[in-house]
């Protein structure tokens, strides 16, 4: 702690430890990463080479590493690191000293770590539905936290985050939905890609289906309970949701109908190469 508490600037050196915690990083990719000049990560550590090893230069090839685990068990540790704790959620991510860490697989966790900051709303507003849900679903939630201890964070944001946390809750035993006596085609055909011909990705579904993720999102969303309502919902996992809301007749015509969509897909594929071979 007392080597911590030496270093200057230490507002700034929490977000480089947070990425030094959870990723592997030259000190050039930390400084692009931050947003910071070049060769701001290697002035900022340069009271920490006792804990840290750094390479001697932001030019040189070669990631920031630890010298010891316990270090990272140290800013793990809220009630030790205090001030230069860097998240909650490290318990669940692979150990640091002589492991393989795979960068972007805990990003969620590593952008709720650190301070909320407007600067990053953009970007956050910019990230593709695609690599969102190739991370950790459990984690959406965090970042939706972080969001609203935004004061100037954009509406539509909050709520674009609200769709992809329920989104991400299918995949839960305690999915959510209201009970509707008519659920729309796309729903059914949602619902079916997933638990009946398992296309258990949301890429998948939207490939099969010929959805946008806009649409992917509407759909799954057009479920999602009223929090006014008092009504209760259906909770339960996915196969329990469909079985009790699609009937096993009404799951075999939304079958077919999928397979007539892509079977008139392909078709129109054929043509359409036709047509171009011909000119």
């Amino acid at each position: 702690m007392a080597i911590l508490r030496s270093t200057p600037r230490q507002p700034e050196l929490i977000p480089i430890l947070c990425a030094i915690a959870n990723f592997d990083l030259e000190s050039s990719a930390v400084d692009q990463l931050l947003g910071l000049e070049e060769g701001e990560t290697q002035l900022l550590l340069r009271g920490l080479h006792s804990l840290l090893a750094i390479p001697s230069d932001h030019r040189d090839k070669g990631t920031i590493s630890v010298y010891h685990a316990s270090f990272l068990d140290f800013l793990d540790d809220d009630s030790r690191s205090r001030d230069f704790y860097v998240g909650p959620n490290r318990r669940e991510w692979p150990a640091c000293a002589g492991g393989s860490r795979r960068p972007y697989l805990h990003l969620i966790p590593f952008l709720a770590s650190l301070p909320p900051s407007a600067e990053l709303c953009p970007l956050i507003a910019r990230m593709e539905p695609d690599c969102i849900f190739a991370l950790d679903h459990d984690n959406l939630g965090d970042i939706l936290s972080w969001l609203q201890r935004i004061p100037t964070v954009p509406p539509d944001l909050i709520e674009l985050w609200e769709d992809y946390v329920y989104m991400a809750s299918m995949k839960r035993d305690t999915w959510l939905v209201k009970r509707i006596e008519s659920l729309s085609p796309e729903f059914c055909q949602v619902l079916v890609t997933k638990e009946v011909l398992f296309y258990h990705g949301f890429r998948g579904v939207c490939s099969l289906l010929d959805m946008t993720w806009d649409e992917l999102r509407t759909t799954i969303c057009s479920v999602r309970p009223d929090t006014a309502s008092d009504e209760p919902g259906l909770s339960g996992q996915a196969q329990h949701i469909l079985h009790a809301l699609i009937s096993v007749d009404v799951q075999r015509t939304t079958c077919r109908d999928i397979a007539l969509k892509c079977i008139r897909r392909m078709a129109k594929g054929c043509v359409d190469n036709d047509d171009m071979g011909g000119e």
